[in-house]
């Protein structure tokens, strides 16, 4: 449980040894560790790093507009109504809460089981996948199968795709279950990070995407930079390689490594890509709303700490 506020560090501190709570927070986010004050989710998005959990795993108790506002860019929001700091809200929430026994209904409820769901189906999906690739006896091919088409069933029931429409996509996954590999690259021009603009989520990225078989990370890298930005790059050094279900990115079909990898400009000039709409440099203290599913803030901090200090080691996991 954490505690995201605006009052100052001391002034927290103040309130909870008032109130005899200074024992209920594991993560305490106040006014001083924040460049953005809510309705920014700079606060929102830190509590959650360092809980060590998703937004879709959370949900963030507001008494106000701004916190509302905080909440749904950082993607998740709960209104309690029993006393609020105004009696109408023009952001809605995602939740109504009124009592605490409605609360821990929520918690314990279908919403925080849905991404259990997600884990316990994505793991019946890739023993399905390692049978069917290994598997000679017909009986046990058939059951696998059945395994393929109850995970994809799971799925369907906690997103918005159909079973067909899933089954379809595990369907071309074949062979020993593994890993996909997803990779970012890092591009600094004055001190300013590239970003990209997405066209799947109008939201903003660095450059990169999935690793095509036949190339390598670096290959991949400096491709991806180039056809959704235009500019041509040579890839310099490793930054991070880490694990997508240890930072608070969404729950995705399949689990995902992330590689991250610091590149220079060397040619070309700014030009949109077939997935991308927009492309521009942003300050550390600037950032647009990011697309969670390929970065978070985070991590960018992390890409901006490494231009710092260019020296330090790779960051795992």
């Amino acid at each position: 449980m954490g505690i995201v506020t605006g009052k100052a560090q001391r002034s927290l501190q103040i309130s909870l040894k008032q109130l005899q709570m200074g024992d209920y927070f594991d993560v305490m986010i106040t006014g001083d560790d924040v460049e953005k004050p809510k309705p920014h989710p700079e606060g929102i998005e830190k509590a959650l790093y360092r809980l060590k959990v998703i937004p879709s795993e959370a949900t963030f108790i507001d008494d106000s507009e701004a916190d509302i506002l905080a909440g749904k860019a950082a993607g998740v929001t709960a209104k309690w109504l029993e006393e609020t700091q105004t009696t109408a809200f023009q952001p809605q929430a995602n939740i109504e809460l009124n009592e605490c026994n409605t609360l821990l209904q929520f918690i314990k409820g279908d919403e925080i089981m849905a991404d259990k769901w997600l884990i316990w189906a994505r793991k019946i999906q890739a023993i399905s996948q390692s049978g069917l690739a290994f598997s000679k006896d017909i009986y046990d091919i058939e059951r696998y199968e059945q395994l393929k088409e109850l995970s994809a069933e799971i799925i369907s029931e906690y997103s918005e795709q159909s079973t067909d429409d899933i089954v379809a996509v595990l369907s071309n996954e074949s062979g020993y279950q593994t890993p996909k590999v997803d990779v970012r690259g890092v591009v600094f021009q004055n001190n300013k990070i590239l970003l990209v603009k997405e066209k799947f989520d109008n939201k903003w990225a660095l450059p990169g995407g999935f690793c095509d078989v036949g190339l390598s990370a670096s290959e991949n890298v400096i491709k991806e930079i180039q056809e959704e930005s235009g500019f041509i790059c040579v890839a310099k050094r490793l930054i991070a390689l880490l694990d997508m279900n240890k930072h608070p990115h969404p729950q995705q079909l399949f689990h995902y490594y992330k590689i991250f990898i610091l590149c220079e400009i060397s040619g070309g000039q700014a030009a949109c890509g077939i997935e991308t709409e927009a492309i521009d440099f942003f300050a550390e203290d600037n950032l647009p709303p990011l697309s969670l599913n390929r970065n978070t803030r985070e991590q960018i901090k992390m890409a901006f700490d490494f231009l710092k200090d260019s020296h330090g080691f790779p960051i795992i996991d």
